[in-house]
């Protein structure tokens, strides 16, 4: 018995441990989030700031595009030399974006305490321009728009950016 027990013992401890790894193993489960969704009707793409303030903050701020560097490979495994890429707040002329709000699918919500939020939209051709402190500090976006939730329930949360 003495021995049944000594052999018992590592196997215990090898059998926690195995539990441990399985559960800090498994994907936590992420519910989708809710979305709103931008039209752009310009003849230029814009960027949209989202904020909960009614100025356009210093930080964090908005990039032309974004670079992947030299970690990213393909589906051969072949590196992929420092790609850049546009970011998600990025809208084409003529087309839709969706930006990630709080909320569900079903209900999405505004993340502001004031319970309206602030899009700002900036013209390509002024990133491309000026530095982004030179556009929040002269105000240099094309449109301001402030909606609340309830004017995005009503609007089923599809913004159209018609610039002036």
């Amino acid at each position: 018995m003495d021995t049944l027990s000594f052999l018992l013992a590592p196997m215990k401890s090898l059998f926690f441990i195995l539990i441990v790894l399985l559960v800090m193993g498994c994907p936590v489960y992420d519910p989708p989030n809710g979305v709103l969704e931008i039209r752009n009707t310009s003849s230029e793409a814009v960027y949209v700031y989202l904020t909960c303030s009614v100025t356009l903050p210093e930080e964090p701020e908005l990039k032309l595009e974004f670079s992947l560097g030299g970690n990213v490979f393909d589906e051969k495994g072949h590196r992929i030399i420092d790609t850049l890429y546009y970011p998600d707040y990025r809208i084409e002329p003529d087309t839709v974006c969706t930006i990630i709000v709080s909320g569900t699918p079903r209900q999405p919500l505004i993340p502001c305490e004031e319970q309206s939020v602030n899009l700002f939209f900036i013209t390509e051709s002024d990133m491309r321009k000026y530095k982004w402190e030179e556009i929040v500090q002269g105000q240099r976006y094309q449109k301001r728009i402030q909606v609340t939730n309830k004017q995005l329930d009503s609007l089923d949360w599809e913004i159209t950016y018609i610039p002036f």
